[in-house]
């Protein structure tokens, strides 16, 4: 037996289904990006947030926006669906 992680190809198709999934399915129609959280980060260790204190500032692409609990859940398995091509 031979068993093997993602193929290059699998890699692409999951990656095209991933995209449609954000382009259609979220406010902001893209995924985040490592700057994105950069940016919170920058902003927490600056001078401009000397207040700010034992907080979560989620950074998700507007993905539990006005989201409850079961649409957070239905939005992973559609995430999964995407990323097998489902």
């Amino acid at each position: 037996m031979v068993d093997h992680g993602i193929t290059d190809e699998e890699a692409k198709h999951a990656l095209s289904h991933i995209v449609t999934f954000f382009e259609e399915g979220y406010p902001l129609k893209r995924a985040g990006t490592s700057e994105d959280i950069a940016y919170a980060t920058v902003y927490l260790a600056s001078d401009e947030s000397p207040h700010i204190a034992g907080e979560n500032i989620v950074v998700d692409t507007e993905i539990t926006i006005g989201r409850n609990a079961k649409l957070q859940v239905e939005g992973g398995t559609s995430m999964q669906r995407a990323m097998s091509g489902a």
